[in-house]
């Protein structure tokens, strides 16, 4: 088996060329993962207080059901 080592670009392609990001979007970008942060860790909080499992769990049990349709 062969197996392919060159990676051909296209002509126009340089990755040198990126715009520089707008401050807004860094600053909206910031204030989600910020408040995703917060709640996830409000929602741990809750759910130990609850005598529950965690998120985690919750992941796995629907990635779980999705599976099995």
């Amino acid at each position: 088996m062969q197996v392919e080592t060159s990676t051909t670009f296209p002509d126009n392609f340089c990755m040198t060329s990126a715009p520089s990001p707008d401050p807004r979007h860094n600053t909206a970008w910031r204030l989600l993962i910020t408040a995703n942060v917060k709640v996830l860790r409000r929602i741990e909080k809750r759910l130990s207080q609850a005598e529950l499992p965690s998120m985690d769990w919750y992941d796995v049990l629907l990635a779980l059901q999705q599976a099995l349709g």
